[in-house]
């Protein structure tokens, strides 16, 4: 592979596996915001119709598309050719992102056949016995009020 922290890539379009990994190595060595921009627009356009395909509306798949290149950005030092190819580790990194999102975003629906959980209110035995004390007390004392603070 060539050094590609200085070299000019000159034509937008991407066509091998090689080319690929200088561009990447280019963005992980010196931030090269050319090598970025290529790899962005090929990558683009592709990671989009992937997340369209998967399910996502236009919006999230943009927003999702946004992060995987952020990701790139940000982490090209971490991607090995000899583990994958650049365009499998953005579709994983996208994939993910997608299910992470519909996790965070997830909700319960009522399943009307679920059983309700409806608590009981009967008090236990215990509890009853206490508060027939308390209510035997409050009478108890409510007797020997005067009548005008009965009243009140």
């Amino acid at each position: 592979m060539r050094d590609t922290g200085s070299q000019n890539f000159g034509v937008i379009g991407v066509s091998t596996q090689e080319e690929l990994g200088e561009l990447v190595l280019a963005v992980a060595r010196s931030r090269d915001r050319e090598a970025f921009a290529r790899l962005f627009d090929h990558f683009g356009p592709r990671l989009n119709a992937y997340l369209l395909r998967l399910g996502s509306d236009a919006g999230s798949a943009e927003e999702i598309l946004q992060d995987v290149m952020t990701t790139l950005w940000t982490k090209a030092h971490l991607f090995d050719p000899s583990k994958s190819s650049l365009a499998t580790w953005l579709y994983r990194i996208a994939r993910n992102r997608r299910i992470d999102g519909l996790r965070r975003n997830r909700v319960e629906y009522f399943d009307p056949l679920d059983a309700p959980e409806i608590p009981d209110e009967t008090p236990d035995a215990d509890r009853k016995i206490d508060l027939e004390f308390r209510e035997d007390k409050i009478r108890t004392s409510l007797k020997d009020l005067p009548a005008e603070q009965l009243q009140l």
